[in-house]
């Protein structure tokens, strides 16, 4: 019996660095993969615009559906608590609690808040066909930092840059950058949850 349990603590063991060590990127092949198999996420953000005059930061909360469906819920300032913006492939719909109606903005895929998105990152390194890489280092943790030019005419966003955590590899922040190189927008993600189940419906405007 006692050889019974060592084997049984050994196979254990051995499920879980097997699954840990499959979850390490160890090259940038790796982190390739991972990112394409990134079907649905969630998070919180952290996100900083930045222009001629001033430096304006929100938080707010992200969802995303493969392959074009996006849900922005602004949490800060409390002025624009519970504004909500939706893109599904076509025009962004953004709602205000205050104004209790949606007011409709075309070209959502040519500005920051849609760079801001993972999955806009994504689609970028699946049209352009990669991203240049390098290692290093961020809150004390080993990234890949992809960057990534866009596409557009929006001269605010000309670059992408995301740091993607070696261990655990998920997204820790992303920058996107002017024609100028320098940063127009930073973006920290927290919480950040691979692949959870989200119904269609997060992203279905309601009529008002």
């Amino acid at each position: 019996m006692k050889a019974v349990r060592i084997l049984l603590i050994f196979l254990i063991v051995s499920v879980f660095l097997s699954g840990c060590a499959d979850r390490t990127a160890k090259n940038t092949e790796d982190v390739q993969k991972l990112l394409m198999k990134l079907k649905t996420y969630k998070c919180d953000v952290v996100f900083a615009v930045t222009n001629n005059k001033s430096t304006n930061v929100y938080k707010a909360k992200h969802m995303y559906k493969f392959p074009d469906k996006y849900r922005i819920e602004i949490v800060e300032p409390s002025e624009l608590n519970g504004q909500t913006t939706i893109y599904n492939g076509g025009k962004a719909y953004i709602f205000h609690p205050k104004l209790n109606t949606y007011l409709i903005t075309e070209n959502f895929n040519n500005s920051l808040e849609f760079s801001s998105f993972i999955g806009a990152f994504i689609e970028s390194f699946k049209n352009n066909g990669g991203a240049r890489f390098k290692l290093e280092r961020f809150q004390d943790r080993q990234c890949y930092v992809l960057e990534m030019p866009l596409e557009g005419e929006n001269p605010y966003r000309a670059l992408e840059k995301i740091w993607i955590d070696v261990e655990n590899v998920i997204p820790l922040k992303a920058e996107i950058l002017d024609k100028d190189n320098k940063v127009s927008a930073q973006v920290l993600y927290e919480n950040f949850e691979e692949n959870p189940k989200l119904e269609d419906s997060i992203f279905v405007i309601q009529d008002k």
